[in-house]
């Protein structure tokens, strides 16, 4: 970080954003909500993105209203804490100010577990509505192939359709500790093993902070046990 805003090696980070690149953007603190965007222009004191989303569930908050963000290149992921400018719902956009400094973070994998861990899901109807009980039985089994505290690799018996698929999700860390979350369905895929069984990636767009704590105590402690 630099004394007046980002540095040179700051700056170079920001000069790789590109349009089109993914956003995450949380805004609530404790009770994490994260909305999807996508950059839609990269200027020299701010990133113009779509307005964030969950679902069909927009982002409207205040001006300088502060807020985390996510950037996912394919040089990596970049995380800052900026302020919201300017919304301009004529053109969908949301203006975010350039951050006074940008981490590179390091490579998910160093987070993520793999360890076959049973699952509970259900199928929303949309982001904060009911479960669907005619799409998917209400705690559905499944197991998750890895987990970290941003999501999960799950093994269902479900394909779903669209981009904007969430899941309730229940997953039993240990005898004695349940995390629940809700999570959007970001890609599935045949498991290439199993048939009739699908691969699904989900993202934890809703999670208690005392949840993320379990998920990176039960990281850690299994990590070390296979050091």
């Amino acid at each position: 970080m630099g004394w007046l805003g980002i540095n040179a090696q700051e700056r170079i980070y920001w000069e790789r954003f590109r349009t089109g690149n993914r956003v995450d953007v949380v805004v609530d603190v404790g009770m994490e909500r994260t909305y999807a965007s996508r950059i839609k222009d990269v200027k020299s004191d701010r990133l113009i993105v779509d307005v964030p989303r969950i679902g069909n569930l927009v982002l409207e908050t205040e001006p300088k209203t502060e807020v985390a963000v996510s950037v996912y290149t394919d040089e990596g992921v970049f995380k800052f804490v900026s302020k919201i400018l300017a919304f301009h719902w004529e053109e969908s956009a949301c203006h975010i100010a350039q951050p006074k400094a940008i981490e590179r973070v390091q490579r998910r994998q160093s987070y993520r577990l793999e360890k076959i861990i049973p699952v509970q899901y259900s199928a929303l109807l949309s982001y904060d509505g009911a479960t669907d009980p005619d799409r998917i039985p209400a705690n559905s089994p499944a197991v998750a192939k890895n987990i970290s505290e941003g999501g999960a690799l799950l093994v269902l018996n479900d394909r779903f359709m669209g981009s904007e698929t969430f899941l309730k999700v229940q997953v039993a860390l240990d005898a004695e500790v349940t995390i629940s979350a809700i999570a959007r369905v970001l890609d599935q895929k045949p498991h290439p093993e199993v048939p009739g069984k699908v691969i699904t990636r989900v993202q934890f767009v809703t999670i208690k902070d005392a949840d993320k704590e379990e998920i990176s105590k039960f990281v850690l402690r299994h990590t070390h046990k296979n050091v």
